[in-house]
Formats: C-alpha cells, structure tokens, sequence
C-alpha cells in the first residue's frame, strides 16, 4: 500500500471534515485552549489504516517495534506509544466519516459476520434486564451462550 497516496487521502479529508465537525459541536461554556498536537489527525488516521493492511496482531506490536523504527521518515513527529493510545480516541469519528465516505456500491453479494455476541453470563440471564426483549439463547461450536 502507497503510505504517501493513503495520507493525502485522509489529509485531504481532514481539511474538509475538521472544520465542519468543530462547527457542529457543542461548546462546554469554559474556553480551553485548542494547542496543536504534535501528530496530526491524518498521521494517525493513516497509521490506523496502515495497521489493518500491516498483518500484525495488535497495535503495540506494530507500533513499536515496526512504525517507531522503519517509518520515522514518513511520520517525522512520531509520539511515544501511550500518546499515541490518547491521541487515537479523537481520530474515531473522523476516521469512520472517511471510511464511509470510501464505500463503493454493492454489486450484491454482500458478507455479514455470524460471530455470536455473549451479552451476559449464563449464570445471571434472569437478573440481566438490558436487552430482555431481543437477546436470546443459542449455542456455537464453543459452547452456549
């Protein structure tokens, strides 16, 4: 994957999409002061995207001992791996604006993913009130749930 097309990409999104987002916000009622991260939300985005094409397991693995390493010239201000952990919670809404903004149209075969969702232990079902009326019973190749 081209590390360079991918940022402009979400560069290039992020100039359009920031500014719309902040204007729709909500203000808190105290000024803060709004200082400019070290790492830009396109870098992280991009670091985000390249993680799911990377084939590593986690992002500790690959940020660490893969970005930190052999990308310091494509991400010049790299922050430390904690930082970074903080910085990906802003970089949520934006990136699925992006992602949803990369969908093409269905050519009708489309895959849903089956994995069964535990909603609470077998042992407290009667006790469990959140989803009584739509979660139910069934059982998988581990077991029931």
């Amino acid at each position: 994957m081209d590390i360079l097309r991918l940022f402009y990409d979400c560069d290039e999104f992020c100039w359009e999409f920031v500014p719309q987002l902040q204007a729709r916000q909500v203000a808190e009622g105290q000024g803060h002061r709004q200082r400019e991260k070290t790492l830009r939300l396109s870098e992280g985005m991009t670091l985000l995207l390249l993680l799911q094409t990377s084939g590593f397991r986690n992002f500790k693995t690959f940020y660490l001992p893969h970005v930190c390493r052999h990308l310091p010239s494509a991400f010049p201000r790299l922050v430390s791996y904690s930082r970074f952990v903080e910085l990906a919670a802003d970089a949520l809404l934006p990136l699925a604006a992006f992602l949803a903004t990369r969908f093409g149209q269905c050519k009708g075969l489309s895959f849903i993913d089956s994995t069964p969702r535990k909603v609470c232990h077998n042992l407290r079902i009667k006790s469990h009130k959140v989803f009584k009326d739509v979660a139910q019973r069934g059982v998988s190749r581990t077991g029931w749930f």
